[in-house]
């Protein structure tokens, strides 16, 4: 591949490229019986509220999983009629939406931890092989980002798996969380905030480029923002093609990797 040239700032997309994700599929087998996504999640809220310090009713206990994800829809819908396309909600509100319904006494913290509980034990996380060494490699020479369909949380996340040093690489004013946002992609409100921070510190959004794993949200959603774009495709599982998206069906990446340690020499 030829280096691309000119490129003065790299924003990542983080789960299924910096982080490898878990497909969430809580379907296994317990003492022999298979136990359904549902009955697990079930078993998974009544443990995180357990490990949040939160005495859920038993009548309420089991309701939980499926409450949270109604009133995500329920939001989401609120949302989209308020004109957001792509909504995206602080998942603490929801918790304290869904939890209000069971008349318990709970504090902000314990709303902070009950989430981070239930999303480690749904949506495991490892460090992508390579990932702090790409973001060392390229610190210095060009401004780096993150522009991420996140939750309060993932900043937590990525510092727990990517070491300390990873807050001395990436600027805190230059990650983009669609939670703090509350616009997700493939809209391209993160990508335009991003690029008006560059712009401000003299970078044109062509000599930004964006890594993700994703034809849609990540590639499509960055080049109609006039931004360059690399696909990251050394994660089968979690790699979205989107060919079925005609958005996507002549769409071509400026880069294609199957590691994060080809970034680096690719950049000029």
């Amino acid at each position: 591949m030829e280096p691309l040239k000119g490129i003065k700032a790299v924003a990542f997309d983080v789960y299924g490229t910096l982080l490898i994700s878990d497909t969430g599929q809580m379907l296994h087998k317990t003492d022999g019986l298979h136990v359904t996504a549902e009955e697990d999640r079930k078993s998974i809220v009544l443990q995180a509220a357990v490990s949040a310090g939160i005495k859920l009713p038993a009548a309420s206990a089991g309701r939980l999983a499926s409450d949270l994800d109604s009133e995500i829809r329920r939001l989401q819908l609120t949302a989209k009629a308020a004109g957001i396309v792509h909504p995206e909600s602080d998942i603490r509100d929801v918790w304290t939406s869904v939890l209000r319904e069971t008349e318990v006494l709970v504090t902000s913290g314990q709303i902070e931890r009950l989430a981070v509980e239930y999303e480690l034990r749904v949506n495991r996380t490892w460090p992508m092989p390579g990932a702090l060494r790409c973001l060392q490699d390229l610190y210095g020479s060009t401004e780096l980002g993150i522009i991420s369909n996140a939750q309060f949380l993932t900043p937590l996340i990525l510092d727990e798996q990517l070491g300390s040093s990873f807050n001395d690489l990436i600027p805190r004013d230059q990650c983009f969380w669609s939670y703090e946002h509350g616009h997700a992609k493939p809209g391209k409100v993160l990508f335009e905030i991003a690029s008006d921070c560059f712009e401000k510190m003299g970078i044109d959004r062509c000599s930004c480029l964006f890594v993700g794993n994703d034809m849609r949200n990540d590639i499509w959603a960055a080049a109609t923002c006039g931004w360059r774009t690399a696909l990251f495709a050394g994660d089968a599982r979690t790699l979205k093609l989107r060919k079925d998206d005609e958005r996507c069906r002549s769409l071509r990446p400026d880069l294609t990797i199957n590691t994060l340690a080809q970034l680096p020499p690719l950049i000029q």
